[in-house]
């Protein structure tokens, strides 16, 4: 059976998964980040009327952390009450029965740890202290934080090693990433309005391959007293391992395998990414000297402590075998069966593969399974359907151009010899995750599988965590990089389970900045975005064919200039002007001319952004300026204008030098009067 695609939904399902991808693509597309506490508020009423109530830390723990968090926002806690709210969640978190519990409780202990400054700020001040940075949307979208638009525009330049020196301040693998990260970037990306995102991926790579990466010094923190211990050497250890150093912060990794790299190096197959390319990546990690321990297995954090080392970061990865309940050698497992095939071993599989999963690694698995001498048919086995599968879009394409077969909708449920019997399933209701749950028709079908491999999920290994005393979920997942035992630390996929290369290096970054203490923003290199203006406004309009020879000319450089709000007002009320001596286009409101519709807050890339609240406004009348409260402004005569600014109103000449105005709302009003009058008037 080549294709099994069953799924009945009803009228209602159907009209509520347009709903939801049409609210997921302006998500992606849209601004990322809002306040902690008030995410943390939502995510945990969210999950407290889910929970069924059979089990205590769920049925009350969430209900008591509901209240907690809302007493917070409200400025009715005390700031013990946020160690009340820790306890509480991390109770949940250890001991809930199902994910809405521990998920709840995992969420809002990561919330605590790493935003414990604004859940105090909102006691003290009774209000938000979030800081909403203006990042542009590309930027938010990646867990590193990669300057995206400055790299690009150096990349459009020609200046490939600075191109590589923005990208390397905060992603020290380019090459490892240029190949195999997720790209979530580009889901955020804002050209994916006009026609497709930026191939920022193929971007990053291209910027590589044409420069020298061997051009950076080390910065010195004097005084640190760190000398640290990285426990494994793939990604998450390389990447704390150069911010570390290059902080001067001493960096010793134990590494078990004989080589550097991780499931990057043992398990990606070789037409994926080249051995060379990842061990000129771990090369630059290594650039600022760290030393190394090759085939040294670490039994014990405190052993490590004993001999000097002042802070241990846990980097081993997630390798523990998952099961799809087949019994005991019925499944192969997915990075055993990489691994084996990586180093060339000969693999007897028959005829007849099934892959059962479907994330990235299951479709790694099914291409090299049918690079494999004997092998006739590879067919993957998901319980849901292709369009829910994990795995990145392209990752699907290629291997259906490979000649994979997908079985949708199909549990497997047990293997009798040569024959795989699945659970035909449907789509039922969503679960805790939001993702529509298969539900057993009662059907099955069987299929030929000569060998099953497994890639449901690597588990963690949590020995080292419980001989050190760090609390984790069942699964061995800890909540945030910081373990809660002192001078020990945790990144990559030992602490999230089964992640991405560049979750892994976000992790690592969090970690060094914590042990050493300092801003790596420091590092920050050049950044060329002035004077692109001209550049960027021919690109908003313009639609490219082909994608392949003007990726780099496709940005819309939404650091330099944005203007989304005045493009998708229906009334016009936000507009563009140039302002003399200010080097970006100003967007005027005006208020006469807004019926409050929204549009400019749902298509703003920046975060928490409400145009028709937050610009200078441009008011018709009195009344209507007496009516809002947005800073703007009021036509008195030919050479005075009434202004609100910070909640003092003035009436000034704005031709006058000294009026008491930020000189950018000065020469705005300025710029108005003189070159855009028609404004002024109804």
């Amino acid at each position: 059976m080549a294709l099994i695609e069953i799924e009945r939904p009803t009228a209602a399902h159907a009209v509520m998964e347009d709903v939801c991808d049409t609210i997921a693509r302006r998500a992606q597309s849209g601004s990322v980040g809002t306040c902690p506490v008030e995410l943390t508020d939502a995510f945990v009423s969210l999950s407290a009327s889910q929970s069924c109530g059979k089990c205590v830390p769920c049925r009350v723990g969430l209900a008591q952390m509901r209240n907690l968090v809302e007493a917070i926002l409200d400025g009715r806690a005390s700031e013990r009450d946020v160690d009340v709210l820790e306890r509480t969640a991390r109770n949940a978190y250890l001991s809930a029965d199902c994910a809405i519990g521990y998920e709840a409780g995992a969420m809002a202990l990561t919330a605590i740890r790493g935003f414990r400054d604004d859940f105090e700020h909102h006691i003290r001040e009774h209000s938000c202290g979030f800081d909403r940075e203006a990042r542009v949307p590309c930027v938010s979208g990646c867990p590193a934080h990669v300057d995206i638009p400055g790299y690009i525009s150096l990349v459009e330049a020609g200046r490939y090693a600075d191109a590589v020196k923005v990208i390397r301040k905060n992603n020290p693998l380019p090459l490892i990433c240029g190949l195999v990260c997720e790209h979530p970037c580009e889901m955020h990306c804002r050209r994916g309005m006009v026609d497709d995102p930026m191939n920022i991926l193929a971007l990053k790579r291209f910027a590589v391959e044409h420069s020298d990466l061997n051009d950076h010094k080390p910065h010195v923190v004097d005084n640190t007293g760190k000398r640290v211990a990285v426990i494994g050497g793939g990604p998450a250890g390389l990447a704390t391992a150069f911010f570390l150093t290059r902080a001067g912060v001493p960096v010793t990794i134990f590494e078990a395998r004989d080589s550097l790299g991780g499931v990057v190096r043992h398990v990606i197959p070789e037409f994926r990414i080249a051995s060379d390319d990842i061990s000129h990546d771990a090369e630059l990690c290594l650039a600022f000297g760290a030393k190394v321990q090759l085939n040294a297995r670490v039994d014990s954090i405190d052993e490590l402590k004993a001999q000097g080392f002042t802070d241990v970061v846990v980097a081993t990865g997630a390798w523990m075998p998952g099961s799809a309940g087949l019994g005991e050698g019925a499944e192969f497992d997915v990075l055993e069966f990489l691994e084996a095939a990586k180093k060339g071993e000969k693999l007897e599989l028959g005829e007849d593969v099934v892959v059962i999963g479907a994330g990235n690694t299951a479709m790694d698995a099914a291409r090299v399974a049918k690079r494999l001498t004997g092998v006739k048919n590879v067919r993957l086995v998901y319980r849901r359907t292709k369009k829910q599968m994990p795995a990145d879009e392209e990752e699907l394409d290629l291997a259906l151009a490979d000649g994979v077969e997908f079985c949708e909708l199909l549990a497997p449920k047990a293997l009798n010899g040569a024959v795989l019997t699945c659970d035909v399933m449907e789509l039922g209701e969503p679960d805790a995750s939001g993702r529509r749950s298969p539900v057993a028709t009662g059907e099955t079908v069987e299929l030929a599988a000569t060998t099953v491999i497994c890639a449901v999920g690597e588990g963690i290994d949590a020995s080292l965590y419980d001989a050190a005393g760090v609390e984790h979920d069942r699964r061995g997942r800890l909540a945030a990089t910081s373990t809660g035992v002192e001078g020990v630390w945790a990144a990559g996929d030992c602490r999230r389970g089964p992640a991405t290369v560049v979750e892994a290096i976000a992790d690592a970054a969090e970690v060094a900045r914590a042990i050493a203490g300092v801003d790596f923003n420091k590092y920050a290199d050049q950044n060329a975005q002035a004077g692109r203006e001209d550049t960027c406004y021919e690109r908003k309009g313009s639609l490219c064919r082909d994608k392949r020879n003007c990726t780099k000319t496709r940005c819309l450089g939404c650091g330099s200039v944005c203007e989304v709000c005045c493009d998708v007002c229906p009334n016009r009320a936000n507009v563009a002007i140039k302002v003399p001596g200010l080097a970006k286009h100003q967007v005027v409101h005006v208020d006469g001319m807004c019926n409050e519709c929204g549009n400019c807050a749902v298509f703003c890339p920046y975060q928490e952004g409400r145009p028709y609240k937050d610009k200078l406004t441009l008011f018709w009348s009195e009344q209507d300026m007496e009516n809002s409260e947005n800073e703007g402004f009021l036509a008195v005569d030919e050479d005075h204008f009434k202004v609100r600014v910070a909640g003092t109103v003035r009436t000034v000449s704005v031709d006058a030098v000294n009026t008491g105005l930020p000189e950018a709302v000065r020469l705005t009003i300025r710029a108005v009067r003189d070159n855009y009058s028609y404004l002024l008037k109804k």
